[in-house]
């Protein structure tokens, strides 16, 4: 029976951070946008279009 080196060594030996960057491109390229009321959605980007009309340009 192999140890946990060797486990991890046949599975490719990769790192935490291999591991959650695949994991993160998986949940990402999963994901679908939960439906949202199209009034709703217009309200929300008509709110966003006048929030940004009534704001100067910040340089950050």
């Amino acid at each position: 029976m192999g140890g946990l080196f060797e486990q991890w060594s046949e599975a490719g030996s990769k790192d935490m951070q291999q591991r959650a960057y695949e994991r993160w491109n998986r949940m990402l390229a999963e994901y679908q946008a939960p439906p949202i009321d199209p009034g709703i959605d217009e309200a929300l980007l008509d709110f966003i279009a006048r929030k940004k009309a009534s704001m100067q340009d910040a340089w950050y």
